[in-house]
């Protein structure tokens, strides 16, 4: 699976004409006056490709092999099995708010995500025989290698998009 980056800040400064050119379902930040308010849209299936070239046209590939755990022992096993993880490989927890590294043999970079695919935390380093912190807002973990959050200066708000 490929992991696409949409910056927050080319979603914060994105200046619709309305309402109506945000992407359904999906929470953005509008400038309107110089004055940024969440709004939730419905949109109108012509508006959709709009915003999504646009997203799609400032899109990064940030990550070209990231495995989904699925299945009950792929979620146990995670990374333990693993020498080393590449600069563009990770593994992608659905359904998760929370890791261990118990038996791991090397750090790890962890961002939680929300049902939006949101960065709501970062834990860089995360050394092995540790666990994380429950992190509320996460319904996704990914695990990648130790470093690469801060090479490409991933943070709390940015985006990903999963393919």
């Amino acid at each position: 699976m490929k992991v696409f980056l949409i910056r927050s800040d080319n979603v914060n400064t994105l200046e619709p004409g309305n309402a109506n050119d945000l992407k359904i379902g999906s929470a953005r930040c509008l400038r309107t006056d110089n004055i940024r308010y969440s709004k939730i849209a419905d949109v109108l299936d012509s508006e959709i490709n709009k915003v999504q070239q646009f997203q799609k046209d400032k899109d990064l590939l940030i990550f070209q092999n990231i495995e989904v755990a699925r299945s009950f022992f792929t979620k146990l096993a995670g990374l333990i099995f693993k020498k080393e993880l590449k600069g563009d490989e990770g593994l992608l927890f659905e359904n998760c708010n929370s890791i261990h590294t118990l038996w791991m043999r090397f750090p790890i970079d962890v961002l939680f995500l929300d049902g939006e695919n949101m960065i709501v935390s970062i834990i860089q380093d995360l050394r092995p025989f540790r666990f994380s912190p429950f992190i509320k807002q996460a319904v996704k973990v990914i695990e990648i290698k130790a470093g690469v959050a801060s090479e490409f200066g991933l943070r709390t708000g940015d985006i990903f998009r999963f393919e």
